[in-house]
């Protein structure tokens, strides 16, 4: 049985080597299907499969297999098993989700506030909850690089409704004083969402005073300059010395 398992998965690889994804993702599968243990090969298959859906476009199946990431990583965590104790299954059920929260973004930023404001601002907020629950799941990995990603995006998620709300449709028939009114009712509504991203990321850019940089925390300096030109965009300022000789 050991030597058909490792057989097996090397079977897959070699698909995988001589280009045939089709082939190679049908023997992932089966790997996947019939040997849940060793952990190790069964994480690494189920990460070949993700990679081979995403060649492939194949969006649900991709995400069939990021949860399957996420829950083996999960249930190796309760188990108390020996591949918990690794960095592997943390850093690919991070990855995994982030991608399942990014997807969600996209929902977000679909849905336009139209009239009647009401009922797509209520649509928007339901797709608000939804995307930032998955991005405080792949924070709460603590993986740096998905910590800093979650919060970026986390904060623009927040900027992005606060542009909505300002650039959302007008009803129609109103005044043109009526329309300056609705406007201010609108930045009174935004105004928090965007102080809320600022926030967000202000912990972001506080990384980097611990010695973490990447290009998320470089995105959120980007847009705090953006948000607070009177804070975070100053030119720097060169002080030169004179030395007096007498």
């Amino acid at each position: 049985p050991e030597r058909r398992r490792l057989a097996r998965y090397r079977a897959a690889e070699l698909e995988l080597e001589v280009g045939n994804a089709a082939a190679a993702a049908r023997q992932f599968a089966r790997y996947v299907e019939l040997h849940a243990r060793p952990f190790d090969l069964h994480l690494e298959a189920l990460h070949h499969l993700d990679q081979l859906a995403q060649q492939a476009g194949a969006g649900e199946e991709r995400r069939q297999w990021l949860r399957s990431k996420i829950a083996l990583e999960r249930a190796l965590r309760s188990e108390g098993a020996p591949a918990a104790t690794t960095d592997r299954p943390v850093q690919l059920a991070a990855a995994a989700q982030f991608e399942l929260a990014m997807q969600t973004r996209l929902a977000f930023d679909a849905i336009r506030l139209v009239n009647p404001l009401a009922e797509s601002l209520q649509r928007k907020r339901r797709a608000l909850e939804e995307t930032l629950a998955g991005f405080e799941a792949a924070a709460a990995y603590q993986v740096f690089e998905f910590s800093a990603a979650s919060t970026f995006q986390i904060a623009d998620v927040y900027s992005a409704l606060s542009i909505a709300l300002l650039e959302s449709e007008r009803p129609p028939g109103l005044s043109e004083r009526e329309l300056e009114e609705y406007a201010l009712l609108l930045e009174e509504q935004a105004y928090p969402f965007e102080e809320q991203a600022i926030a967000l990321h202000e912990v972001n850019i506080r990384r980097s005073w611990k010695g973490a940089w990447d290009v998320w925390v470089e995105r959120s300096f980007t847009e705090l300059r953006r948000l607070v030109p009177a804070r975070f965009d100053r030119p720097e300022q060169e002080i030169a010395y004179v030395e007096d000789i007498h």
